[in-house]
């Protein structure tokens, strides 16, 4: 598949490179889902090619907003999957470190401590061992891209104390000091390489700590990423982003079949079929209706972080339904695809076999599943969402 198809997406400054290293992830899918992992090089050139440093507060990202990221991501997942979850998620961490701690972004930016993989999926237990010291003890799931990090980042709560939003922190530590139980056997995302860390007593310094609810510590746009001020949205959209991406390959790759496929009983071209252009149409409009959704929800979203303001309720709650809505009609249209073309997808290593497998473990990811819609639901209201029941 070659860069032509990848052009119906919208160009952006970092199109090239995603294009070259989407092609190259592409290529070495095989390798990917048979180490559960990208390859070095893969990593090494999206991060020489400034693919995780998008959207930092200093202006020297390599995209100029949050809508650029998006695209960004939709693009790479185009290529793979596995590749947009990773790039997709990594950019924002970078961004979100430089958000909630200035000043340990910037010792991560002179010891090469980027890109970094982080999950709150699980907690750690903590205990202060002095001189403003932790003690981590424990594991926690789905550290997506921990193979290409240079450090990682975990959730943690003290051990006597219940682990509610207000005692979470996150802590950073090297790559080299964590221990990554190799236990991401799944069926889609292989390549994100989601697996489980583990601390063994690690011992981080209270400087390499954040609250990861707390208040932006900048000003500009980039303050719409803080997760206490603006709900955990980013990751949402990171989903979309990916699911997108993996649709839009497969609606490509249908066009293909449809093109050159002569179907039993009758043996016509498929594309000259009325259900199969109905299909692909229909499919074609669901795409842009949900790309087109999130893009302006993140623009609005953007326009309220250059007035260095936090995002309302209303705003946040139109960001949770259109990312669950991209989230979802990104797997029915796979679906859709799949059925058009038949049997053509049914090898294992067909594009489409690829998407249909990419596309499923997503529809499950908290920051955009079912439940959000009841969350979305209060705020619009002016609801206190925690009083709901989802």
């Amino acid at each position: 598949m070659g860069n032509l198809q990848a052009s119906r997406l919208g160009a952006t400054a970092l199109a090239d490179p995603i294009d070259d290293i989407g092609a190259l992830a592409d290529h070495q899918y095989r390798q990917a889902e048979a180490t559960c992992r990208l390859s070095d090089e893969v990593y090494d050139r999206s991060i020489a090619g400034g693919l995780y440093r998008q959207i930092v507060p200093d202006g020297s990202g390599t995209a100029d907003d949050l809508v650029e990221w998006f695209d960004n991501s939709v693009r790479a997942a185009f290529w793979d999957g596995s590749f947009g979850w990773v790039i997709a998620q990594g950019a924002y961490v970078t961004a979100a470190i430089h958000v909630a701690s200035p000043d340990l972004a910037a010792r991560l930016e002179d010891h090469d401590g980027f890109p970094v993989a982080a999950t709150n999926a699980g907690v750690l237990d903590g205990r202060p061992v002095g001189d403003g010291k932790y003690s981590l003890t424990g594991s926690v799931p789905f550290n997506s891209g921990c193979d290409g990090a240079a450090g990682m980042m975990v959730q943690f709560a003290m051990s006597d104390r219940r682990p509610g939003r207000s005692a979470l922190r996150m802590a950073y530590a090297p790559a080299d000091q964590w221990k990554i139980v190799r236990d991401w056997d799944v069926t889609g995302l292989r390549g994100t390489g989601s697996h489980s860390m583990v601390a063994d007593g690690l011992v981080v310094d209270v400087a390499d700590v954040i609250n990861q609810f707390g208040p932006a510590e900048v000003e500009g746009p980039t303050r719409v990423l803080a997760m206490g001020e603006n709900g955990s949205w980013p990751i949402a959209a990171a989903v979309a982003a990916t699911q997108l991406g993996i649709a839009r390959r497969a609606l490509d790759e249908a066009y293909v079949v449809a093109k050159t496929k002569k179907a039993p009983p009758l043996f016509d071209l498929l594309d000259d079929r009325p259900t199969v252009r109905r299909d692909l149409m229909e499919a074609e409009g669901r795409w842009h209706q949900a790309i087109s959704s999130v893009r302006a929800a993140l623009a609005d979203a953007w326009e309220t972080g250059l007035d260095d303001e936090t995002l309302s309720d209303a705003q946040r709650a139109t960001l949770s339904t259109a990312t669950y809505l991209a989230n979802r009609d990104s797997a029915e249209i796979v679906d859709r695809v799949a059925r058009v073309v038949g049997t053509s997808s049914l090898r294992s290593d067909h594009p489409i076999a690829r998407c249909s497998r990419d596309v499923r473990p997503l529809l499950g990811h908290v920051a955009s599943n079912d439940a959000v819609l009841g969350f979305a639901a209060a705020r619009w209201r002016e609801e206190d969402p925690r009083n709901i029941i989802v």
